[in-house]
């Protein structure tokens, strides 16, 4: 994670909650730059100080430059490049159940996919949630070097992402049985007219870009690289239509008995 001073004050009980949870991080980091706290832990709150010495498995990292949104997930990507790493933000309240879903997520669909709590998609790619996403270092290949100033000054990190597992044929998968109530924001916000003009200027960045990597629009190349990546087993399939949010009451069934209807995946299903 990573905050700055108007968020500071959150830092702490989210720490807390996320350390009371089912499944516990074996370390917690939260990712600040000195070029905003320029006095370093004499500018944070003391209760948060207080936890980085007393709670073993919490570490607050100093980087040099603030690339704002950027520089919550990058440098703990370089430092662990063997863990597997979960984005949280400073203003969401995350229930206990939370870090286990998600892990348990990427358990189910074989250690391989990234996995993100965001079920909404365009151009039918899953993308990016800052709030909740779980990656580990290898899904990014050499993609991460895209990153310049201008993809910086739009402060709009779940795209990089997004992008940069589709430069490196790596696509999400949804979190299974990841509802709402384990996490939400602190308070209710509506995304301002400055926030929806950078999206749509950082969708035309990539839109260009793409078209001068591959000449094909990022609607085209993402089905272009869906058809190249998912290659769906039957317990893929079976993962992502019977334990869907849509689908939870479906559980605890022990056995099911699948129609060998005419579509491939049915018959994929059955063999």
């Amino acid at each position: 994670m990573t905050s700055w001073r108007g968020r500071i004050d959150n830092v702490r009980p989210i720490v807390e909650w996320l350390l009371q949870g089912t499944l516990v991080p074996n370390r917690v980091v939260c990712n600040l730059a000195r070029e905003e706290f320029e006095r370093g832990e004499a500018d944070l709150p003391l209760a948060l100080c207080e936890l980085s010495r007393n709670e073993p498995r919490f570490e607050i990292w100093w980087v040099d430059k603030n690339t704002f949104a950027f520089k919550k997930l990058m440098p703990t990507l370089d430092r662990f490049p063997e863990a597997v790493v979960i984005s949280v933000d400073d203003d969401f309240y995350y229930e206990r159940r939370f870090v286990e879903k998600m892990y348990d997520s990427f358990l189910k669909y074989g250690k391989v996919y990234p996995i993100t709590c965001r079920h909404r998609q365009l151009f039918g790619l899953y993308l990016a949630c800052g709030a909740a996403s779980l990656y580990q270092r290898k899904m990014f290949g050499d993609t991460l070097s895209m990153i310049d100033d201008q993809i910086l000054s739009t402060n709009e990190d779940d795209w990089f992402y997004s992008y940069a597992l589709l430069q490196n044929k790596v696509l999400f998968k949804p979190a299974i049985g990841l509802d709402s109530k384990l996490f939400r924001p602190f308070f209710p916000t509506m995304p301002s007219n400055d926030r929806l003009y950078s999206t749509k200027k950082t969708i035309g960045y990539y839109e260009s870009k793409t078209k001068q990597l591959t000449g094909l629009s990022i609607e085209e190349y993402g089905k272009k690289i869906k058809r190249e990546c998912y290659d769906y087993s039957p317990y893929d399939f079976l993962c992502e239509k019977i334990e869907s949010r849509r689908h939870l009451a479906l559980r605890r069934i022990k056995q099911l008995f699948v129609d060998k209807g005419p579509l491939p995946t049915a018959q994929n299903v059955v063999k």
